[in-house]
């Protein structure tokens, strides 16, 4: 099992990063007025409840405890000196995928493999809660698809970078 300080602060920063970015990757792939609050709420619970859903992964627990306890917290919750602030959709999504693809490759070469699947499965459900958070289309919370197929595209572009 890997801790914290096995990573340098770039390596950890972008691991504390991609959990958000894939959610928020999925939640500005179809704005829903307030569908997006939905999801951003879905958002935050998916990420720290990770901590509940992989009780014996230390990385999850470790970035889990970080923001919880340790106030980090991911470049795109920053107000000042936020990359990705001002990036329409489409940059944002391809960025994030980068940053998905690093995290891969940081996790290769630093985590064990289990570590490895979990984080991954870890990402991909807080993009998958965060897009059936709310129903997309409709009026007034009625009718709609619970998941876009805009909301699918950003998941199968952030399950193909974490592969």
């Amino acid at each position: 099992m890997t801790t914290k300080s096995e990573y340098n602060a770039e390596e950890w920063q972008l691991l504390l990063d991609v959990p958000t970015l894939a959610g928020l990757a999925v939640m500005m792939s179809a704005k829903s007025g307030l569908g997006t609050m939905k999801e951003a709420i879905s958002l935050t619970r998916s990420t720290l409840e990770g901590g509940k859903e992989f009780p014996n992964v230390e990385l999850i627990q470790a970035i889990v405890n970080a923001r919880l306890k340790g106030g980090e917290k991911s470049t795109a919750e920053t107000f000042t000196d936020n990359p990705y602030q001002g990036l329409g959709i489409e940059k944002f999504k391809a960025a994030v995928s980068e940053k998905c693809r690093a995290a891969s490759e940081v996790l290769a070469r630093k985590a064990t493999p289990e570590e490895a699947v979990a984080f991954r499965t870890w990402v991909l459900s807080i993009a998958d809660n965060v897009s059936k958070a709310a129903y997309e289309g409709g009026f007034l919370g009625f009718g709609g698809t619970q998941v876009s197929p805009e909301e699918v595209a950003a998941i199968d572009s952030i399950k193909a970078a974490l592969a």
